[in-house]
Parts: structure tokens; sequence; C-alpha cells
């Protein structure tokens, strides 16, 4: 038997486990359970094969230990404040100040060095946040049960999400031929070594390990999360429409050397568009002109690779600094799932060695970093995340740079991505296809579980998979805003069934999805399309209806957008009414991606002297715009105009209409169990 025929299905680092500790770290022994698939129909023989075979693996930082160690020599001190510590510092003793760590006290917890370090306290704060890995847990397993496929709107899923697996799984064949699920029961104590650093941070996250002799290794990374939060206050941050893929990565390599070769030709000319303050009077002087080419194409060249490479690291700052609790990413986590169009084996087509699945993920854990220009390095991610698909997910094959004048998302020029065609080929029908089978990388190695809830303390987040493009409205796919398949009649009643057992008065919800319940086009009135035959294209734009902007109440009815827009462009086709009246009745916050775009919305009721009460059948609810984030940024003003409806901008990649910026994501701060702030940012 191989690790083929045992697969640790959930939690995975996608979709963790979430275990509560108290502020005091009292608490030593836990428990928890896993889903496992395998080939052994036999409970009895599955007992014997897992025993004492799954350890946790827990994940410290390198700042902390090297803290440890210095503090185990005689440093004893309380971290202070900034100003506090630099004033400490000067009143050591020389010979404290400075610190040898031995090689093998190196050794001990990942860090490779040739030779003995000399550390200054100063210094220390100094230390780029890094992971590693400390000595396993060994659990002892005290149930095994044979467990079957549950449809998530039966009100037995809410008990056990992480080990009630669903139907797609085996439909779609996303572990082969294993298909007997079972759950496995295990405890586990806590270290002294897990103590102490939980006396310094929030939470800390587990790999789980099944390591057997004769048999591989299977590690789920980052599946298990102890944290100290009583969920009264907690810090959230949404980061959506990621675009991940391994061609990101070699463009800056590729046209660089298209340039040097002459492939890409005019280099005299395309200097001077990219610089203009340089001309080129000697076609002789080549070398300037490359160079400065070079630069101006750093500057301007977006790798969504990059982008997401320097959001962890702002992360893993935020987690050293305990203001961080975890990370909702909200779809588009890949720009397509196959690295290749040349992949020929039809069983390896979706294979998760050849997709960008594994490209997302080795940027997660630092693996196998590529050594190229133009690549920027990273560390792995030290805070847990939950994700959810989006339209791209489920797209297999990789698009042209050229369609739509796509390349200048990522800022290149038009003769750039037309050089670019050749190395990254694509077919125009393949490029729109969309398969259920694209997701295998994701349901095997990141998350099992297309929709789920996580409910801590008053909080309630609520994760729903609004599905692949959708090509009953071919005039929003046609436009660039895609509509996507929507929610299905089972995903209602899993709502349905959540407000019934999980909701009350004091429950804040927030709800995430990839697709925007609303989003508006713009309008174009009488006098714009007469003015359309002298190229005049002016529109009534969304922007002129801002809420803020109408200062009465009777005034502020006019600023009412639904009865103007069309709010259901590119959103769902499928259950719409059913989500706006969830997102009224219930979510304080609904959380989304999609468009690149930074909209934001609120839903209120019809007034009776509304003019459109009586003809309003799409929707029970007024719709309004502005950029709430902004000014409403205490409770008190959020519980004034919640329930919000909002779009996140892009991680990964810019927008057409904003091609300014990209690397946006959104800061979502809960207090005292209400909603206090949730403000876009950028890199």
């Amino acid at each position: 038997m191989n690790s083929k025929g045992l697969i640790i299905v959930s939690p995975n680092i996608g979709h963790p486990q979430i275990l509560n500790i108290d502020t005091k770290i009292s608490q030593q022994e836990f428990k928890t359970d896993l889903l496992i698939i395998s080939n052994i129909k036999d409970p009895i023989n599955l007992n014997e094969l897992l025993k004492n075979s799954f350890k946790l693996i827990p994940i410290f930082e390198y700042r902390w230990k090297i803290k440890q160690l210095l503090e185990k020599r005689g440093l004893k001190k309380k971290i202070k404040r900034f100003w506090k510590r630099i004033k400490s510092i000067f009143s050591l003793k020389k010979k404290v100040r400075e610190f040898e760590i031995s090689i093998e006290e190196l050794d001990k917890f990942g860090v490779k060095q040739t030779k003995t370090v000399k550390i200054k306290k100063k210094e220390i704060k100094k230390i780029k946040p890094r992971a590693f890995r400390g000595l396993p847990i060994i659990t002892n397993i005290i149930d095994i049960r044979s467990t079957e496929p549950i449809k998530i709107n039966d009100s037995l899923y809410l008990n056990d999400q992480y080990c009630k697996p669903q139907n797609y799984l085996r439909r779609l064949d996303v572990f082969g031929d294993l298909d007997h699920f079972y759950k496995i029961s295990v405890e586990f104590k806590l270290t002294d070594e897990i103590l102490e650093f939980l006396s310094a941070r929030k939470f800390i996250m587990f790999d789980i390990l099944f390591e057997k002799s004769n048999l591989d290794k299977i590690i789920n990374y980052h599946s298990i999360v102890i944290s100290k939060n009583d969920w009264r206050d907690v810090n959230i941050i949404q980061a959506t429409d990621l675009h991940i893929a391994a061609r990101n990565d070699e463009m800056f390599d590729k046209i660089k050397k298209m340039y040097r070769t002459h492939r890409i030709k005019n280099i005299k000319k395309i200097n001077q568009i990219e610089t203009n303050q340089i001309r080129l009077e000697e076609k002789g002087n080549i070398r300037k002109s490359l160079f400065d080419i070079d630069l101006s194409f750093k500057k301007r060249l977006i790798n969504p690779n990059n982008l997401f490479r320097k959001f962890v690291k702002i992360i893993n700052k935020k987690v050293m600094q305990n203001k961080i609790d975890f990370i909702i990413i909200t779809g588009d986590i890949v720009d397509f799932t196959n690295i290749s169009m040349n992949t020929s084996n039809e069983e390896s087509i979706f294979a998760y060695k050849n997709s960008n699945w594994k490209h997302f993920k080795d940027i997660l854990l630092n693996i196998d970093q590529i050594n190229k220009k133009g690549v920027k390095r990273t560390r792995e991610i030290l805070c847990p995340i939950f994700t959810i698909p989006g339209n791209h997910d489920y797209r297999p094959w990789q698009y042209d740079l050229n369609w739509g004048g796509i390349y200048k998302k990522v800022g290149l020029k038009k003769i750039e991505a037309q050089a670019l065609k050749d190395e990254y080929s694509a077919s125009p029908i393949k490029a729109i296809l969309k398969s259920e089978n694209a997701l295998k990388g994701y349901l095997s190695e990141i998350n099992s579980t297309l929709d789920y809830y996580l409910k801590l303390g008053d909080y309630l987040f609520i994760f729903l998979n609004t599905g692949a493009d959708s090509y009953k409205k071919m005039t929003d796919f046609i436009s660039g805003s895609p509509s996507l398949t929507g929610l299905t009649q089972k995903q209602i009643l899993f709502l349905n069934n959540i407000v019934e057992s999980k909701f009350n008065k004091k429950t804040q919800v927030v709800l995430c999805l990839h697709a925007p319940p609303i989003n508006t086009r713009e309008k174009r009135g009488i006098i714009s399309r007469i003015k359309k035959m002298f190229k005049k294209m002016m529109k009534i734009k969304i922007s002129q209806f801002k809420e803020s902007n109408f200062n009465s109440e009777q005034k502020r009815e006019k600023a009412r957008i639904d009865d103007k827009f069309n709010i259901k462009y590119g959103t769902i086709s499928s259950h719409w009414e059913k989500l706006i009246d969830f997102c009224y009745n219930y979510s304080t916050l609904t959380i989304s991606g999609h468009t690149h775009m930074l909209n934001e919305y609120r839903l209120n009721k019809i007034t009776q002297n509304s003019p459109s009460h009586d003809n309003d059948e799409d929707s029970h609810v007024a719709v309004f715009y502005d950029i709430y984030s902004e000014f409403c940024n205490n409770t008190k003003n959020i519980q004034r105009y919640y329930p919000f409806v909002v779009q996140t901008p892009a991680l990964g990649l810019k927008s057409f209409k904003r091609l300014k910026k990209a690397g946006a994501y959104r800061e979502i701060i809960l207090k005292n169990g209400k909603l206090s702030s949730f403000q876009v940012k950028y890199l």
C-alpha cells in the first residue's frame, strides 16, 4: 500500500479547524476529528494501520525562537513599547548586548547556518518573520467510524462540516479509486514550548502529518489552529481575485530575451514611448536603449504572483503584531488551472502537479522558490486562510493576452503581448470552457468543501460557492463582466438551516461570495444616445448618485439606484432574489470580488411613498450606492447604514476601468460583537 491508499481529506489549508483555548492558556489537552478516505474497507484493519501514525507539527516563528534562546541565557526582559525598548538597550551592559547562537541550536529549529551566529538584542526586531517546524505531537486515536457523503441541505451537515464529505468528491474522482470515508477522532496534548508560543501570539497553526514506515508521508499544511481569542474582537483580511498562474513568473524573463534577440522590433520607437525623455540619435546605442526598456518594463509590469507574495509579507507582519486572526480569499485564486496547453496525457490534464493550484500552494508555503528575474522572494504565510472558488477556478485553459486588451491589466504593451502569442498559445474555444474537473486540485489539496460556515462567538461567517461562468447572459460575458451560475436550491436550504439553528439576535453575519449580489452597469440616457452620433458617449454614472450627496431624507430617496440602473449586471443567474433577501434580513456585511472594482452598496426597505413601490418585482429592498467604508469607520455609523453589500478590488489584476491600481485587500474589524470597520487598502 502506498500513500495513494490513504488521504487526509479535511481539515486542510483552505478550511482549517479552529480550536479555542482560554486566554490564560490553562488547557493542555484537546480533541478533534479528521476526515480520511481510503481503500481499506475494514475499520479494524484501518485502526492497525493508523495507530501512532497521525502527528501534529507545530509551526513556530524564527524571531520568537531567537528571543526565547536569548532569554534562557539570562536576558529576561518583557517586550515594551518601541521607545521604551530603545531606552532599555542603552542601559544594558556591553557584555549582554551581543549573543552567540550555535549551529546546533539553529539546526534544532530548521535554520541552516554554516557558522555560529552573533545576534544583538537591538537587531532581533529587524529579523523578518519566518516559519519553522517544532517537534511533532503524537496523537491518540479514540474512535474510527465509517461515514458517507451527506448533502449540504441536510440539517445534520451543520453539526460536522469537516467530516461530512460531499458527493462531488466521488463523482469527480478527486481521490481516484479511493471511496471509503472515515471519521477519525484523535486527542493530543500541547507541549510546554507550544504553550510558551501561545503566551506571545494569538494563535498557533499545525500541520497534520501521516507517517508510517514503508509508506509515503501525507501532510495537510496549516490545518489545525489553536486560538486564544475569545471572539469578541476579530481582525480579518479579505483578499480576492489573486489570479495566480505559473506563466506570470515567466513573462518578465521571456520579454527581456525577446528585446535582446530582436524578436520585439522597433526598440528605438518603444524606448521613446516608454521614457519620453530619451531620444536615440544613433542606431548603435542599443545597450542604453535596452537598459531603459528594462527599467520602464520592470516598473509597469504587474505580476499577480508577486502581488500575492508581497501580501504574504504584510500578513506576516500583522501576525507578529497580533493584529490578525485569519484571511478570507473569495475566489479566482488561480487565473486558469492547467499550467500548459501541451498536456498530452488525458489522465494528467487535471492532475494537481500540472496545475496552477500547485503554484498557489507553493507560494503559500514558500516551496520551490523560483529563481528568476522579476520574481520576488517571499516567506511561508503565518496566518490561517479560508477559501472559496471563483469562476476562473473552473477554467482549465489559458487565454490569449491579446483578447479584449487583457494585456493592459498586467501592464504590457500591445507589441509585447503579440510577441508572447506563440509562447502562450490559446484556443478561442478552450479558453472560455468551464469544467468542474478544474477544481480537482483545489478539492484534493486546498479545500474539499465548497459551501461551509464558521461560528466564532457571536460572529457567523458563511462561505458560498457561486459557481462557474453562466452563458445565460451572453451580453454580460462578452462585455467582460460575466454572470455566474449562482446558487442552487440546496444552497438556499443550507442558508435556511443556518438561520434556524445558528442565528439569534446577537449574531453578526459576514457572507462571503465570489460573485457580487449587486453590480451596476452605467446607463445611457436619451440625450447620450443622440450624442452618440457625434461620438460623445455621455452616460449616467453611478458616482452621480452617491448617497452622501443627498442630505435630507426626502432627497435621499432620489439616490436610489435600483430604479435607475441594471443592478444584476455580472452577478448570478439563479436565485438572485432569495440571495438579496438573505443579505437584507440576516447579513451585516456581504463581501465579494469578481469585478476587480471598489463598489459598495447598502440595502434598505422600500418606503410606501416610493414611486416604484408597487412596480418593484425583482426585489423587496431599495439599493443605495456610496463608498461607505470611507465614512462608516465606527460602530455607530455602521449601525445607521447597514446591511452592506460590497465588492473588493482585485489583489492580483487591475480593472479595465481603473488601470492605475492593483493590489487591493479589505481589512474587516469586529469589536464587542459588532462590525467596526471594513476599509479597503492597497499594497
